[in-house]
């Protein structure tokens, strides 16, 4: 709209410029066949809104119905004749009549009944002439009659006056006995009269009761039936209008003018290509810090020891690198010499780099929690050390196994034992035998032969593997025989490694946790998450461990700050940057 003037500009904006043109015109055709349109329209309101008023009363003319045949169905009024009779009021007074008729046979049957009580032979033969009875009244007075004159003839002892007085008492029982079924059979008509009496008055009273409420309810049921008529009279009387009514619809002319159509431009307006890309990198570089952002809150994983240091307070004893296996590893070495024969044995599992790989950056690793360890205490040495974890899968035997291995090379007698009897593995990283392990000795079904020498050049370094899984580890790791074993084994080894179950599924590594020097606890980097360390901190600490501290396990050492030290110095451990470090499949 331009201001202080009736005209409209159109303005449309697409890539094509013809078919901005034909858009702007079919916009303006569009308005003025609106605009006619509208007039039409207009002097056909008067008659749409009526024909609406009336469509409305018809609906309102067949809710009303409805609720009339509803309010009739709901209330059982059924059959209502002109004069206000229903089937409910013929209904009472046939159970009227019918009790009337009960009545008049229950006064019969009870005067009947009360009659029998007196057991009045005579008195009964007059209400029920039974054949039975009058016999047994007829020989009576036969025999009553023949006794009184042999009686007065030949006195009360003549033996015939005997029998007949014998033949009068059996008769007498006789009657007696019809008597009381008599009475018994009266006795059971009258209650059958009182009880069909009762019935009848029951039913009588639920027929006055449905006559009283279809009574209240026929006033409403007039009440919207007299609605429903009144609604159905209007709508007839409206239609009849309607139908009567000519309504015309007149055209005004059309007062609006096209002044310039649409052309199309030279110049295109939009698209600005320039101002676009730079929009959309600006888009795209905000979308992808915003990404990374919230991936990163989304990871509660420790990943460098930095990280580990910080959520526990505890210190960081050392980081293992990530790695493949020892056949990889062995390429980057502190100098240039060649390895040892005993480093090309492949009879034990690849990630022993402690043993196979000795001149690796990842050996270097378990040397150094070696001294961290030895360090942690100098005034009372840490000698029996339990490696553990959160979860399962963490690197818990890889850093026992190599432990030892180190603490070995220094000519001292080390112990490594796999106290996690449900699912220990040492037996695999020194492809030893499993017969005789932990728990056999717990159970004392074995001896010193479960104490085994992996490794033939490494002859001080003692494995004592799980032994077949025990049916119940938690309470033979708990047993005083445990104990016993942990001071013999100080007496005879210099150092006591414990590679233990992991902390958070089960409880063995707690009833352990007590027993020795030292506790360390494994995280796996990208793996851990911080909920569980401070989880496994805290029940250790509730067990009165000794946590020396933390191993950094898996760790990409680009993200480690001592990584540029390190490259500096000419170590070259680039080349063992790769592969993943740790378990494979079924062993920790």
């Amino acid at each position: 709209m331009i201001p202080n003037t009736d005209l409209v500009e159109i303005h449309y904006r697409d890539p094509n410029a013809e078919q901005a043109s034909k858009i702007a015109n079919a916009v303006v055709d569009q308005y003025l066949e609106l605009d006619l349109r509208s007039k039409y329209d207009g002097t056909l309101r008067i008659s749409n809104w009526l024909s609406g008023q009336l469509n409305e009363l018809k609906a309102h003319s067949a809710e009303t119905q409805r609720k009339v045949a509803q309010f009739q169905r709901a209330n059982n009024l059924i059959g209502i004749d002109a004069e206000g009779g229903n089937l409910a009021t013929d209904s009472l007074r046939i159970v009227n009549e019918q009790l009337i008729q009960a009545e008049a046979d229950r006064i019969v049957k009870e005067a009947r009944y009360h009659l029998a009580q007196t057991r009045n032979p005579e008195l009964l033969v007059s209400v029920a002439p039974t054949t039975t009875l009058m016999t047994l009244r007829s020989q009576q007075a036969d025999l009553m009659v023949e006794a009184a004159q042999l009686q007065e003839k030949y006195g009360v002892d003549y033996p015939r006056v005997r029998e007949l007085k014998r033949q009068l008492a059996a008769v007498q029982a006789d009657i007696d006995t019809e008597i009381t079924n008599l009475l018994k059979r009266f006795e059971e008509e009258y209650n059958a009269a009182v009880k069909t009496e009762g019935l009848l008055q029951d039913r009588l009273n639920a027929a006055k009761q449905e006559a009283f409420r279809i009574s209240d309810s026929s006033a409403d049921y007039e009440i919207l039936k007299h609605e429903a008529e009144s609604t159905e009279d209007l709508y007839d009387a409206l239609q009849l209008k309607l139908k009567e009514a000519s309504v015309t619809a007149g055209l005004n002319s059309n007062n609006v003018n096209l002044v310039d159509k649409a052309a199309i431009p030279a110049i295109p307006v939009v698209p600005v290509r320039r101002n676009n890309f730079g929009f959309g990198a600006l888009l795209g570089l905000f979308l992808g810090i915003a990404a990374a952002i919230f991936m990163e809150t989304l990871d509660d994983t420790i990943r460098t020891s930095d990280d580990a240091e910080s959520i526990s307070g505890l210190p960081s004893l050392a980081v293992v690198p990530r790695f493949s296996t020892a056949a990889k590893a062995a390429k980057t070495k502190y100098g240039r010499e060649p390895a040892p024969a005993a480093q090309t044995t492949t009879n034990f599992a690849a990630d022993l780099v402690s043993y196979l790989a000795p001149e690796t950056i990842s050996a270097e690793a378990f040397r150094t929690l070696r001294s961290s360890i030895l360090l942690s205490s100098a005034d009372n040495e840490a000698r029996v050390v339990l490696i553990t974890s959160s979860f399962a899968s963490e690197g818990k035997s890889t850093v026992s196994s190599n432990l030892a291995v180190s603490f070995a090379r220094r000519d001292a007698r080390v112990l490594l034992v796999d106290t996690d009897l449900r699912r220990g593995t040492l037996h695999l990283k020194f492809r030893m035998p499993n017969r005789e392990g932990l728990s056999t000795l717990l159970v004392r079904e074995s001896g010193a032969s479960a104490y085994q020498t992996p490794i033939p050049d490494m002859p001080n370094l003692f494995v004592l593997t799980r032994g077949p899984v025990a049916p119940n580890p938690g309470e033979i790791l708990a047993s005083r025989h445990m104990e016993a074993l942990l001071e013999q084994w100080k007496v005879e080894y210099d150092h006591i490694i414990l590679d233990s179950a992991p902390v958070l599924p089960v409880a063995d590594a707690l009833s352990l946790a007590p027993l020795v020097d030292s506790t360390v606890i494994v995280v796996r980097a990208g793996s851990t998450r911080k909920k569980a360390l401070l989880r496994v901190r805290s029940l250790l600490k509730r067990a009165q461990a000794k946590i020396t501290g933390i191993v950094v396990n898996d760790v990409d050492l680009r993200l480690e700050n001592y990584y540029t030290y390190s490259k500096n110095y000419g170590y070259d451990y680039a080349a063992n940057y790769g592969g993943g470090y740790g378990a494979s499949k079924g062993e920790e």
